[in-house]
């Protein structure tokens, strides 16, 4: 199982006690050929560079595979998306960039903070600093994430991902609390806590909401533990346990059209992971990786990724289609479980 690499946790805690506005976008190598001075003029300079960008991406792969269908159909340049889930997707672009440049043009991935330690150390360009905002005046200023300067790309509604063959729908739990009860010994699986920054998050919210004791509970009834979340979807769709966190009706929605005896339903309290995107301040073809940013936070765009009923959100998505209204997750949020790892790790009894 991945660990999450405490240099990268330090580095965003850090990060986070740095002032937004005295961030660095660090600057492309190539600076002097990007031109965002309009969205004609980006387009023009994208089609002067090679012809295809790079995308290190934590997006499910049917997703991606969509949005990058509809920008090469618009724009004729190629994209070649690498899935990298967890922490890996920091730790390789980070290696690779310091060790002179990664071949990613664009990150897309779930951890705003690690984002902002990237800007800080001139790896990433701020939304502010790349030059596309202005080319999208009637993006929602509300969905831009100002403590870390990067723009919300997509969210879902998290909920669990339950067998139907193991569970039933009144079987169901409506608190935490009762995840704690014994009928559930062996049932649960989830990934863990230091697996990722969305899943320490995640688990303090339970801790803050329901208690040491009833984390405790769920944690002596979980009989499987993955590396993340597809692999926990995968798992609960072959019967490996019942019942899963922190998963997504946009996930499950393609498994029961495969046929797969799973179904989703929403936890006791709700988190919304975001997705956020950013451009590599050395990037190999600057102007294609702003043009595809502009795109992919574009309606156009975004509505590839969260078309109604798609099972997530965006942007663009009306406001009653959130359950609870969208707040952006505040630094001190990330900071406190990103310090309580050990701790939640050791309330769900997965230390040593």
């Amino acid at each position: 199982m991945k660990k999450m690499v405490p240099a990268l946790a330090a580095t965003a805690v850090l990060a986070l006690g740095l002032s937004a506005c005295g961030s660095s976008s660090g600057g492309s190598t190539n600076s002097a050929s990007v031109d965002t001075s309009s969205l004609p003029a980006l387009v023009a300079a994208a089609k002067k560079e090679s012809g295809t960008i790079t995308v290190y991406s934590q997006m499910p792969a049917a997703s991606q595979t969509a949005l990058d269908k509809a920008f090469t159909e618009k724009y004729g340049i190629k994209v070649n998306a690498v899935s990298l889930q967890g922490n890996t997707i920091y730790t390789r672009f980070e290696s690779e960039a310091r060790a002179g440049g990664s071949p990613a043009d664009v990150l897309i991935d779930t951890d705003p903070t690690a984002n902002f330690a990237e800007e800080q150390e001139g790896l990433l360009i701020g939304w502010s600093k790349s030059g596309v905002p202005p080319l999208l005046p009637d993006f929602p200023s509300q969905y831009v994430l100002k403590d870390y300067d990067v723009p919300l790309l997509q969210t879902i509604d998290t909920g669990f991902i339950y067998n139907t063959d193991k569970i039933s729908k009144s079987e169901l739990p409506t608190t935490w609390a009762e995840l704690a009860a014994p009928k559930y010994k062996g049932l649960l699986c989830t990934t863990l806590p230091d697996t990722s920054i969305d899943n320490a998050v995640f688990f303090q919210v339970m801790l803050d909401k329901s208690g040491a004791g009833t984390l405790k509970g769920i944690g002596a009834n979980i009989g499987t533990t993955y590396s993340d979340v597809l692999a926990e979807n995968a798992g609960v769709g072959a019967g490996e346990c019942g019942l899963g966190f922190n998963s997504a009706s946009f996930f499950v929605q393609p498994m029961v059209a495969n046929g797969q005896h799973v179904a989703f339903a929403p936890m006791p309290s709700t988190y919304y992971p975001p997705t956020v995107a950013a451009v590599n301040a050395k990037a190999q073809d600057p102007n294609s990786a702003r043009l595809y940013l502009e795109y992919i936070e574009s309606e156009e765009g975004n509505v590839v990724l969260n078309a109604p009923g798609s099972g997530s959100l965006g942007p663009y998505s009306p406001a009653s289609d959130f359950p609870s209204p969208y707040a952006e997750t505040p630094p001190s949020q990330y900071t406190t479980a990103s310090a309580n790892i050990n701790t939640l790790m050791g309330d769900l009894g997965q230390n040593g």
